[in-house]
């Protein structure tokens, strides 16, 4: 693996910057007269190692300049251009805006400008994140570092400042398991041997510290095994006082006495509301009987025959408005 070229889609602002073959040399120089009294540091060397480690697939990180200014890098596309052991190059493609979606170009010849490549062009375009790791794991094909990948030794090769204080601890590894097996991997001894040595030996301190927490629990005691068996018959003569308690609660009857108490509420509700509809009916057809057109029966010559039986003088004109 060898490093070729690195570019941008905006040549104009990121200027390409080609790898020779043996040492390449980062050289900050200052040209300005007015800066000629600043020293070189902050001047973007340690920026382009990291932008190395972006288009090699680093996580996501919001301190990173590239996210921290997502604002003014979202439309920059990276890409990596890099040598294999068989001689052929690979171009990894890896933009700000979709940084989880890689894309992969293989070619024979090397100093290769595939900015202007179309999507299908890509032998393998917008690959997730987890995936692309993968892939490009296998295309660089490091026997070496088997079975850890490739991004484990990457920081080897792109230190920081701080990385630069232990030979081979680097500043992001905490434990020994994070970086000795693999160490030792590289150097030619069993290096999955040494991390199940230290799997085991963290989880014996684990044990440790689980040992000293019961040992707090019971009072700092535990040398006698007759107050060790005796506690624990304790223990279990509590756990099973609890089971039983548990057993015993059988919701089954109250289930059933409740689903009863509730049919019965039920149809005393229906019996009621079919008494109060059947009321309402009855009510509703005198109203709409009521209010029916009724048709007045008058016999004019009954009432008139009538009046003249009780002395009342019944006029013809009133008579004749009856007839009418």
């Amino acid at each position: 693996m060898k490093l070729s070229k690195l570019y941008a889609n905006k040549p104009d602002i990121f200027e390409p910057v080609n790898f020779i073959a043996g040492l390449n040399v980062v050289m900050a120089e200052i040209r300005l007269p007015e800066n000629k009294n600043k020293d070189t540091h902050n001047l973007g060397k340690t920026t382009l190692g990291r932008l190395l480690d972006f288009c090699l697939l680093s996580g996501r990180d919001k301190g990173f300049f590239l996210f921290k200014h997502s604002d003014i890098f979202k439309e920059f596309i990276f890409f990596l251009e890099i040598e294999l052991l068989d001689g052929s190059f690979i171009t990894i493609q890896r933009s700000v805006k979709e940084a989880t979606k890689i894309s992969f170009k293989k070619s024979s010849e090397g100093q290769q400008d595939f900015s202007l490549l179309s999507d299908s062009q890509w032998d393998h375009f917008n690959v997730p994140f987890d995936r692309a790791k993968n892939l490009l794991d296998g295309l660089l094909d490091l026997d070496a570092l088997k079975p850890w990948n490739f991004r484990q030794s990457l920081g080897y090769f792109l230190r920081l400042q701080n990385d630069y204080q232990d030979v081979f601890k680097l500043a992001k590894f905490v434990k020994h398991v994070d970086w000795k097996p693999q160490l030792a991997n590289i150097l030619g001894f069993n290096g999955v041997v040494i991390k199940q040595h230290y799997e085991k030996e963290q989880a014996f301190e684990d044990k440790k510290k689980e040992a000293k927490i019961i040992s707090k629990e019971l009072d700092g005691s535990i040398s006698d095994i007759s107050k060790i068996t005796g506690t624990l018959q304790l223990k279990k003569e509590e756990v099973e006082k609890k089971q039983s308690l548990l057993d015993a609660f059988d919701f089954r009857m109250d289930d059933q006495d409740k689903t009863i108490q509730l049919v019965n509420e039920i149809d005393e509700d229906i019996a009621l509301l079919n008494m109060q509809r059947y009321s309402l009916n009855q009510n509703k057809k005198k109203i709409f009987s009521s209010l029916k057109e009724v048709q007045i029966l008058f016999n004019p010559d009954a009432a008139s025959k009538l009046f003249e039986e009780a002395g009342v003088f019944f006029k013809d004109k009133l008579r004749k408005t009856f007839n009418n």
